[in-house]
């Protein structure tokens, strides 16, 4: 079993597989759960990860005041909400969507503070790492070259 991911295709395809696993049960789990996960990237500028309502949400926060960011990372999960729920709850007007892509900034910014996310549907990012999973652990990894014998 182990000799199937000798080469550096099988073993990118099974972390790709992996991806496409985590990832689609990130997009089941949003179907009942509203998950965020906040994180400091920077001295002024705090990122969060969003699964909701079958949309993974990225956004960025920067304040002027660092002591308003988490110095750790928090994680909470809370019930159900719609995406246009949650941007409204978070003082977001609500994005311009194209097949689920969009893009939304703060509504009113006490003080110089900008709040950008971003909004991509889950079938965006399972789809292509489980096709590219797909290539890398099944297609043929050394084509013939020799042509056919003719009778």
């Amino acid at each position: 079993m182990l000799e199937y991911f000798s080469g550096w295709r099988r073993k990118l395809g099974g972390i790709s597989l992996l991806l496409a696993i985590i990832l689609a049960s990130g997009w089941i789990r949003s179907l009942v759960v509203l998950d965020v996960l906040q994180f400091r990237s920077s001295t002024f500028t705090c990122e969060h990860c969003v699964s909701v309502d079958q949309t993974f949400v990225w956004g960025r926060l920067r304040k002027q005041d660092p002591r308003s960011i988490y110095p750790y990372p928090v994680w909470s999960a809370s019930e159900y909400r719609s995406l246009d729920s949650f941007l409204e709850h978070a003082s977001l007007r609500s994005a311009t969507r194209w097949w689920g892509f969009g893009r939304s900034e703060l509504n009113h910014a006490p003080g110089p503070t900008s709040h950008t996310v971003w909004i991509i549907p889950y079938w965006f990012l399972v789809i292509p790492f489980t096709l590219l999973s797909i290539w890398l652990l099944f297609a043929n990894r050394h084509a013939s070259s020799k042509p056919s014998p003719r009778s």
